[in-house]
């Protein structure tokens, strides 16, 4: 399949910010995605229904209408759960092809028919004539790179982190020709308040930029990491939905995975 569904219902956020001793930070998911996960895998269908309905509403990630389908069908309830997984490719008319038609399979395998008749015993076939030869139509097993996602992601990742260190590079060069300006104007008798200031902004913004770039490295070679050992997972592989965060002082990503 996809990389989109090995650890269902659990969000993970990495956040990478700068400003003194901020550094990087996470946050863990909102509690009531356990509790639904573990509602609908309960047999109480309702409650989690109800709670995935509240995440939807606040946070408009369609995700939770398909987290909404999954529960429908893990209790047994296809109609609704064609009906959750058709809203579902409404709302993400730009999922991939591989997406679409995984929620597409689904949606197949619960309105197919009940299980066929048990057919009559066959004749009895003498003892002397050969068991007929059955042929092996089962389709090979398909693997698939789960990691695929995450090794874009720490590429991306480390790729902003090397620009955050190459801008404190830059800001720690214009420190030093600001400091040195500042000083030969005080040898002349002239103090230069400007030049004073934006050296110390300059400064600043150095060690903002080598903390926040060191950080994304770090993150970006953890997350390569974890795509390589996640590399031909098989079908049943990650299912994570990337989303930007950023509230003007810090910036990061927010990985959700669904169930």
């Amino acid at each position: 399949m996809t990389t989109r569904e090995t650890a269902r219902g659990i969000a993970i956020v990495i956040v990478l910010s700068g400003l003194g001793a901020r550094g990087a930070a996470a946050a863990a998911s909102d509690p009531r995605e356990l509790e639904a996960k573990t509602a609908c895998l309960g047999g109480h269908a309702d409650r989690g229904i109800e709670l995935l309905a509240q995440l939807f509403a606040e946070t408009n990630d369609p995700t939770y209408i398909y987290n909404q389908g999954r529960c429908f069908e893990q209790n047994g309830r296809a109609p609704e759960a064609i009906t959750r997984f058709r809203e579902y490719l409404r709302k993400t008319p730009g999922l991939a092809d591989a997406d679409r038609a995984e929620v597409q399979a689904h949606i197949a395998q619960l309105q197919a028919p009940g299980p066929p008749p048990t057919p009559a015993p066959a004749a009895a076939v003498p003892a002397s004539a050969p068991p007929a030869p059955v042929a092996d139509t089962s389709a090979p097993a398909v693997s698939t790179d789960a990691g695929h996602r995450w090794r874009v992601a720490g590429i991306a990742t480390g790729a902003a982190g090397a620009a955050f260190v190459l801008g404190g590079v830059y800001m720690g060069l214009r420190a030093r020709a600001l400091a040195d300006d500042v000083t030969t104007d005080a040898n002349n008798g002239v103090y230069a308040r400007g030049k004073y200031d934006d050296g110390q902004r300059a400064a600043t913004l150095q060690w903002v930029g080598y903390g926040v770039g060191v950080a994304a490295l770090l993150g970006g070679g953890a997350m390569c990491w974890w795509g390589v050992k996640q590399k031909q997972t098989g079908p049943e592989g990650d299912r994570i939905a990337w989303l930007p965060l950023w509230d003007g002082r810090s910036a990061g990503a927010m990985a959700r995975v669904t169930f």
